[in-house]
């Protein structure tokens, strides 16, 4: 991470000049992914169930402080990734954010996810390169991401977040200014131990033409025992088509220096269909933020209703 500390006349006040503390940063990755009976994109009537994936990721971010003590900023990422056919992609996001921090909290507007997702609520998660899809369903269930539970035209939304601290209290809370979607999360930190809860309601999702509503209530509970990292939570949902969705799943990591092995396994239930992900992986770190990642997983289908596997090896760098 590169930081630059920057004065310009356009920060000038009036007591003299006011510096920003502007921050470049990014990551980048390639690897091999497999995936089991994978359809070739080029020749569906074809499989191809290895190929080549990479992403690189620009993060910029620059800060301040009033006077009178106020904090204020922004941040946006430019991103570019590899599509199924190992091209790329031209639809990069910008995922512009703007914030005001004090001692209240945290006050964000732009690009943002449902409360859960930006509270990273649950600790799900995802061993392997690139994550082998381990995580998927139950984040869909926690995020509520209709698009991805129910092939749903929209998810949830927003564009407004408040975030604060208060001792071991944690509070996220999201909105969207021009729709009813809106999440909230709140955690505590025991010291041996932490919980959570979370809700996330979606007010309007359209599915096959139809527009129907629901939401989403979730538990967690994790600590580190015998040098265990173990997280678990609950997901139960709800909506206006009555295609409901539950799920749980536990999750966890150790340490081993350089070394270190993570692992999921989720039971989902969406509908009528019910089946179990889960998945290891395994990292060395390399020194100077790059990192090797290995994993595993045999993932369920609720449209087929039956697993398939993946695996995934490559590279992550950090800079």
């Amino acid at each position: 991470m590169k930081k630059l500390l920057i004065a310009s006349t356009a920060l000038v006040a009036t007591s003299g000049f006011a510096y920003a503390d502007v921050t470049l940063g990014g990551s980048a990755q390639f690897g091999i992914i497999y995936i089991e009976d994978r359809a070739d994109p080029v020749d569906p009537t074809e499989d191809e169930e290895l190929f080549l994936d990479y992403e690189l990721q620009f993060d910029f971010s620059a800060s301040g402080e009033t006077d009178g003590g106020l904090g204020f900023g922004m941040s946006a990422e430019l991103e570019s990734d590899s599509d199924a056919e190992g091209n790329q992609l031209s639809d990069n996001n910008v995922d512009p954010e703007i914030f005001i921090t004090s001692g209240f909290g945290t006050l964000t507007v732009g690009a943002l996810d449902t409360a859960p997702d930006q509270a990273g609520f649950g600790n799900t998660r995802d061993p392997g390169y690139d994550g082998v899809g381990v995580d998927n369903l139950i984040d869909a269930i926690l995020f509520l991401d209709a698009g991805a539970l129910f092939n749903a035209d929209e998810g949830g939304k927003s564009n407004i977040m408040y975030q604060g601290s208060f001792g071991g209290l944690s509070l996220t809370a999201t909105a969207h200014a021009h729709e009813q979607d809106f999440g909230i999360v709140a955690e505590y930190d025991f010291g041996a131990f932490r919980a959570g809860l979370s809700y996330m309601e979606v007010d309007e999702v359209e599915i096959d033409g139809d527009l129907g509503g629901g939401d989403t209530i979730g538990v967690t509970v994790g600590g580190t025992f015998a040098g265990f990292d173990l997280d678990f939570v609950y997901a139960d949902h709800s909506n206006d088509f009555d295609v409901d969705a539950e799920a749980y799943g536990l999750s966890g990591a150790y340490d081993l220096g350089a070394y270190g092995i993570t692992f999921g396994v989720n039971q989902v239930e969406i509908g009528d269909v019910d089946g179990t992900t889960y998945g290891i992986g395994v990292e060395y770190d390399l020194g100077g933020g790059a990192e090797l990642q290995a994993g595993v997983a045999s993932l369920w289908d609720p449209e087929d209703d039956d697993n398939f596997t993946t695996a995934s090896f490559g590279i992550a760098m950090s800079f």
